[in-house]
């Protein structure tokens, strides 16, 4: 299965964020690789996925509120979207499809990146804007 690397274009334009985006993107991108694999190989990366998005989260949350950014209960919303959809992935690996898997860890990965494109930036934006 084809899957995205980091693209520049998704850079929000902030090194610590934008390198925790990277390194959460690969590790969507090996969850992916994985599903295919077995799901010994599959549960490890995801729960090194899950935990690492869960540090991400809080610090992404943590710097809009330094910052005081007006769009924080709307992302923080959008942060929790994920995290629910991530615990109907987990409780899909028991029944282990790996057709399933593969179709949700996809689309764990696309809708990060679109967050990433329609939500994080304006993280950058706001920070860029107000000094």
């Amino acid at each position: 299965m084809d899957t995205p690397a980091w693209k520049d274009s998704f850079s929000i334009g902030i090194d610590n964020i934008d390198s925790q985006h990277q390194k959460l993107i690969g590790l969507l991108d090996q969850c992916i690789k994985k599903a295919v694999s077995s799901k010994n190989e599959f549960l490890p990366v995801l729960n090194d996925m899950k935990e690492y998005a869960d540090t991400h989260f809080r610090a992404e949350e943590q710097l809009m509120l330094t910052i005081n950014f007006p769009g924080l209960e709307e992302h923080k919303n959008q942060h929790r979207l994920f995290e629910e959809n991530l615990g109907l992935l987990e409780k899909e690996v028991n029944n282990w499809e790996k057709l399933t898997i593969v179709t949700m860890t996809s689309f764990l990965r696309d809708w990060f990146i679109q967050h990433i494109l329609d939500c994080d930036k304006q993280i950058g934006v706001y920070i860029r804007s107000n000094g």
